[in-house]
């Protein structure tokens, strides 16, 4: 489903109306002051900063979406900040596999506007802009397994390397089809703690579902659902229900930045969610078509599979494992290749069975990458990666 705008700026108007009306029902019975009155009026971002924002989630849009990250909004932006724009041309060095011309230009904070927290890319610099939002960061990082350190300013200093990693994060749940959604198309979070009342937020939440993202989400049919944080879900979760049928995977997590919510209460936990519903996506066709046996396909055997499986002691051979350390291992022309891929083959099959966590055809993708980025860099019987494996201390013979 394509963005429509149409739509956003028809729902935008009602909850602009609504609010409205909530405050002047408030004022005639004195409920609320003038000053609070206006506070909450202003808390309403311009048409413009709700549009853009949208169109920087749409960018990141993948192809089929299986796993829905449902936040509750952006964090609210003002129009001077909104005017200043991206430098689309550190983008363009960092990532030109990327068409950045069609990226969104102006600022805003969400989490998909890469400018959000990295003052090197906006033209001008924005004072309050130094932090950005590495809670979100670290929820993205963790859904496709990534280390969240990478896009950490405490941890990676230089912006380009932050944001080669950032883009890297964005390309692979785009791939993965995984999704961040927005309970309100209006930010209820203003910064420092400053928030729309709840039965405000309610509302917006109520008007921002029947009339915009009800289609969305009925387009997209997602496999899974994670909320993050918990305004508008219990409403949320009967809707989806309704309209997804009782099949639909719903999951709670806490808000990231919640006072008192720790990284290691929250991470881990959205990883086995992620890896839940992918998996489920693996096993259901059309409407419950269930596949079985999928620890019988063979795992594509290539070097560096061979490698990583002999290089972390889990195929034993002191003739293959000297080869591979001193590099002169030739996989195309091994005489005992066909052997040593079922032998290969054979460990994983029984590394999954054993585990009942992940399916042998699933292991293929990070043992191809601890090769490529990894064992491969192997010399002398000494890896600079070493240190930073984690899986050094299954490392046979190479220190």
């Amino acid at each position: 489903m394509e963005f429509n705008e149409k739509k956003l700026e028809e729902t935008y108007k009602l909850i602009s109306e609504e609010i409205n009306k909530l405050i002047n029902e408030k004022s005639k019975k004195r409920e609320i002051t003038k000053q609070t009155s206006n506070k909450i009026l202003n808390y309403l971002d311009p048409w413009n900063v709700v549009k853009t924002v949208e169109e920087y989630r749409y960018f990141w849009k993948p192809k089929e979406v299986k796993v829905l990250l449902w936040g509750e909004s952006y964090v609210a932006t003002n129009n001077k900040d909104y005017k200043i724009k991206l430098k689309k041309e550190i983008l363009k060095r960092i990532d030109g596999e990327i068409d950045w011309d069609k990226y969104p230009s102006n600022y805003v904070k969400f989490v998909y506007c890469l400018g959000y927290g990295e003052n090197e890319l906006l033209e001008i610099e924005i004072q309050h802009n130094k932090m950005g939002t590495p809670q979100y960061w670290k929820i993205f990082a963790s859904s496709i397994k990534e280390k969240q350190d990478k896009i950490l300013k405490t941890k990676v200093k230089e912006c380009d390397e932050r944001l080669k990693n950032k883009i890297k994060i964005l390309k692979k749940m785009k791939e993965e089809g995984i999704w961040l959604l927005d309970r309100s198309i209006v930010a209820i979070y203003k910064g420092k703690e400053k928030r729309l009342p709840h039965n405000i937020t309610q509302k917006i939440i109520e008007i921002t579902w029947k009339n915009y993202l009800k289609n969305i989400v009925e387009s997209i049919k997602p496999k899974g659902v994670i909320f993050i944080g918990k305004s508008g879900c219990e409403f949320l979760k009967d809707e989806l229900k309704k309209l997804l049928g009782d099949k639909i995977k719903l999951y709670n997590i806490k808000q990231p930045q919640a006072r008192g919510v720790k990284d290691e209460e929250i991470l881990p936990r959205i990883q086995e969610i992620v890896d839940e519903i992918l998996k489920d996506c693996w096993r259901v066709i059309n409407g419950g078509l269930e596949l079985k046996n999928l620890n019988e396909i063979p795992i594509p055997v290539d070097v560096h599979v061979a490698r990583a499986t002999i290089f972390t002691g889990c195929l034993k051979g002191k003739d293959i494992e000297s080869k591979f350390i001193e590099k002169k291992f030739n996989w195309q022309k091994e005489k005992n290749k066909k052997q040593i891929v079922e032998k290969i083959d054979e460990v994983w099959k029984k590394a999954s069975e054993k585990s009942k966590e992940s399916e042998k055809y699933q292991l293929d993708e990070p043992l191809w990458r601890l090769s490529r980025e990894g064992c491969s860099q192997v010399k002398n019987k000494s890896c600079k990666k070493y240190n930073e494996c984690p899986v050094k201390h299954f490392c046979v013979k190479v220190k």
